[in-house]
């Protein structure tokens, strides 16, 4: 199995331990402290089983996705009455189902009956082409295009949009793209699966590191055959804990998802922490804010060095290029040098469809560890 995630392995390859800084792996650096406090509250849970409906995690992630939403749009203030909440397009726990991560999630979704086969939009993560393979349903890989509207907004469409007619096809994209991070208006796409009746299939497990939640999340399309996979593991910093969740407005999506669903796929302490902190709305505005200010301090950094090409970020990682300039010929070798001299991980990008050997991501992190990679890339390359 293919995944950035591969810290282990490198620290016993190189014997390196603890001293081993990962950029590979886009996790917040920033845990919220009520999420530590409600695990360890919650130790003594471990010796019951949890909830096998998750009623309440569904009840709480259904509130936090519609109050995020309210406040993108401005209508969530100081006097904000909880009573907006009963429109209609707003969601409840019956649209929501969990799982132990976006990846099984998205697993599941592949082995639906309600589409025959999968179109992905590359570049993409090679677990969510893994995944349709097992599943039967192909994949067709179509590349992205992007289209430059007048309004100075990317809008994503793909090259034989024309080709591709077919209601029992389902199209599955990342947004923001993964691993090029950028935001991308779905309006072209979601017009296309509304006239053919297709499902669109909407990977945001890093929409909540964007500014815009209103705007860009697939969550302003009133179109019943649309299903969102998000992560909470990164924005929430709790990789080990493994919790995700899937939307969809048609109750019955979710109801097929979690009866092929292995019982207790959310451990308890996973659920504590989740429920403390999912209303929290200012540390996700917080959590934005600081890793715009990064974002911009890392691309500016790393547009200085001669060596390499990147490319605009609007979430929590950057997509770079090695260019001929480079002494390196593949990012594998850079990846290896990076950890053999400086001690620190960063993620080869080959293995994303659509991409090639001179491509690598970097993730942003604290300021003070994303100046220790800008001197060690520079002294690097």
């Amino acid at each position: 199995m293919s995944h950035g995630a591969d810290t282990e392995n490198i620290k016993r390859q190189f014997n390196i331990g603890s001293d081993l800084i990962d950029y590979s792996s886009n996790i917040n650096p920033v845990t919220p402290m009520a999420l530590k406090e409600a695990i360890i509250d919650s130790i003594d849970s471990i010796g019951a089983y949890p909830d096998i409906d998750y009623v309440d995690l569904r009840d709480k992630i259904a509130r936090s996705i519609n109050r995020q939403y309210m406040r993108s749009c401005d209508i969530l203030g100081s006097g904000f009455d909880d009573s907006i909440l009963d429109n209609q397009r707003l969601l409840s726990r019956d649209n929501i189902c969990v799982g132990n991560g976006a990846s099984e999630l998205i697993s599941l979704i592949f082995r639906l009956d309600i589409f025959d086969k999968v179109r992905v939009l590359s570049p993409l993560y090679s677990e969510h082409i893994r995944s349709s393979r097992i599943g039967g349903k192909g994949p067709i890989i179509s590349p992205m295009k992007d289209i430059y509207g007048s309004d100075d907004k990317v809008y994503l469409s793909f090259e034989d949009m024309d080709l591709a007619r077919d209601p029992r096809e389902a199209i599955v994209v990342c947004n923001p793209g993964a691993p090029d991070a950028r935001l991308r208006n779905l309006d072209f796409l979601v017009g296309h699966c509304r006239t053919y009746g297709k499902y669109l299939i909407i990977d945001e497990s890093f929409m909540d590191f964007c500014e815009g939640y209103s705007y860009n999340s697939g969550f302003k399309y009133d179109y019943d055959k649309i299903i969102i996979v998000k992560s909470l593991t990164k924005i929430y910093g709790m990789p080990g804990l493994r919790l995700g969740y899937m939307m969809a407005r048609d109750e019955s999506i979710v109801e097929k998802v979690r009866s092929i669903q292995e019982p207790w796929s959310v451990n308890s302490l996973a659920q504590a922490g989740a429920m403390a902190v999912l209303e929290d709305l200012d540390f996700l505005e917080k959590t934005r804010k600081s890793y715009k200010k990064e974002r911009e301090y890392l691309m500016d950094e790393l547009s200085r060095m001669s060596a390499i090409d990147i490319h605009k970020s609007d979430t929590a990682y950057i997509l770079c290029s090695l260019n001929d300039r480079s002494k390196y010929d593949t990012a594998h070798d850079l990846k290896m040098d990076m950890v053999r001299e400086k001690s620190i991980l960063i993620r080869d990008a080959s293995s994303f469809e659509g991409l090639t050997h001179r491509h690598f991501r970097l993730a942003i992190k604290s300021h003070d560890l994303n100046e220790v990679l800008v001197d060690s890339l520079r002294q690097i390359l």
